[in-house]
């Protein structure tokens, strides 16, 4: 059990760096990582009908 705590530990570690490094590479929006990919009602991503809500972002 203590085996599996540690591992868990660590695989949510390399998880969370791996999404902050995808947003600091610009490969993904933080919308896009952190957002659960979920679909709506009508089959479009959640992460695209928030985006449509958020104000545009500078470049």
């Amino acid at each position: 059990m203590d085996i599996a705590q540690i591992v868990v530990c660590s695989l949510l570690r390399d998880w969370a760096k791996a999404q902050v490094t995808a947003v600091e590479c610009q490969l993904m929006s933080c919308e896009e990582v952190f957002m659960p990919h979920m679909l709506l009602p009508d089959g479009h991503r959640m992460v695209e009908a928030a985006v449509k809500l958020l104000p545009k972002r500078d470049a």
